[in-house]
């Protein structure tokens, strides 16, 4: 069933209620919603202020599904690094995680997958030189998150019958010669 925008409102207001039952619900609804592909865009500031820092853990990660689908439906990936950015309770990236091991969409996990890199680029420019804890602690979300992506992408192209070896697949053709697709190279350095 789809919601109209005033349930979406309904829900909003959920999410600031005092049990934590209610907010829970209320964020799951959203993130039910997003899975169908619905259009939560309203629901989307409440999410990101109020229940992605909640002191619930169901609550936080309910709010970092439904944004993540949410972006994902909308083709905002740079979105899903600034949510990187700032998850302090590591929730976003545990739910980021989870999302790639159930995509079974190699254009997703490569938009997903640019996405994150190209964010992480123009996050370092606007950091100070020299190692920071801060950057430390981004380097490791980022490459965690990489490589379950190119762990999932190994696994869908098993299911194909094909082998990815770093970037490159192999694929036996018809008469059984391996033919190389080449894929983008992952920028360890950032």
């Amino acid at each position: 069933m789809k919601m109209n925008e005033k349930e979406i409102q309904k829900l909003m207001e959920k999410l600031e209620d005092g049990d934590p039952g209610v907010r829970e619900n209320a964020a799951k609804a959203l993130l039910h919603a997003a899975i169908k592909g619905q259009d939560i865009t309203p629901a989307v500031p409440a999410l990101v202020k109020n229940a992605l820092s909640d002191e619930d853990l169901a609550v936080r990660w309910n709010a970092a599904g439904a944004l993540i689908y949410h972006y994902v439906n909308k083709g905002e990936w740079n979105k899903l690094g600034e949510l990187v950015a700032h998850d302090i309770k590591q929730t976003v990236v545990k739910a980021l995680a989870s999302f790639v091991q159930t995509c079974n969409s190699v254009e997703k996990l490569d938009n997903y997958r640019n996405a994150l890199e190209n964010f992480f680029v123009e996050w370092l420019k606007r950091q100070p030189q020299g190692r920071t804890k801060e950057k430390i602690e981004m380097e490791l979300k980022i490459s965690g998150l990489l490589m379950a992506i190119s762990k999932r992408k190994a696994e869908l192209s098993k299911e194909k019958g094909e082998l990815l070896l770093g970037d490159t697949v192999k694929k036996p053709d018809k008469d059984g010669k391996k033919i190389y697709r080449s894929f983008r190279m992952v920028s360890r350095n950032g």
